[in-house]
């Protein structure tokens, strides 16, 4: 098609269609105990309470939290 031809039908195909989320109308929020802490002091007071526990005591003194993610990876403090 040449400028200037059939310049009527250009607006036809120009919709964009949405993808649907699947998890539409799911309420995904976490609840308030599962969440990552936004704030940095809550953040590093959570995982020096956590480094200070002993190792046999952790799993029964703190429940799994996404702040904990990665502690298993940081050495144990010194006594």
């Amino acid at each position: 098609r040449r400028d200037g031809e059939g310049g009527d039908d250009e607006g036809k195909n120009t919709i964009a269609k949405r993808k649907e989320d699947p998890r539409q109308g799911v309420d995904t929020e976490k609840p308030a105990h599962l969440q990552a802490s936004t704030d940095p002091h809550t953040f590093l007071a959570r995982i020096l309470q956590y480094c200070e526990c002993p190792q046999y005591l952790r799993r029964k003194l703190f429940p799994m939290h996404p702040d904990l993610q990665f502690c298993g990876l940081l050495p144990p403090l010194d006594a």
